[in-house]
């Protein structure tokens, strides 16, 4: 018997949609699966194709990402899954964070 992985959900948030340079935004990605186990792992957020860094999941399937080095201007961050033994991976609609110079 062949056992398919599971597909998650993935939810995005940012703290604030618009900042200062030099301003710490945080942003949590919830990742939620329909299989009796939670998902587990790591989600690496992503500014476009730049890598901000990764946040581990916890054990309510929430990652954090917290930085203040975004560079002034409008940035689209998604969080992407790297998936587990139970679930694939998936990534997240991208949430809009304008940052801009005092």
């Amino acid at each position: 018997m062949t056992v398919n992985k599971a597909t998650p959900s993935i939810a995005l948030k940012a703290s604030t949609s618009t900042a200062d340079v030099n301003t710490t935004v945080t942003f949590t990605a919830t990742v939620t699966g329909s299989a009796l186990a939670k998902p587990t792992g790591t989600v690496n957020f992503l500014d476009g194709t730049t890598k901000l860094g990764p946040g581990t999941l916890n054990s309510s399937g929430v990652a954090t990402y917290s930085t203040s080095k975004l560079a002034a201007g409008k940035h689209s961050v998604t969080a992407d899954y790297t998936g587990s033994s139970d679930y694939t991976a998936k990534n997240s609609t991208a949430v809009s964070v304008t940052v801009t110079a005092p």
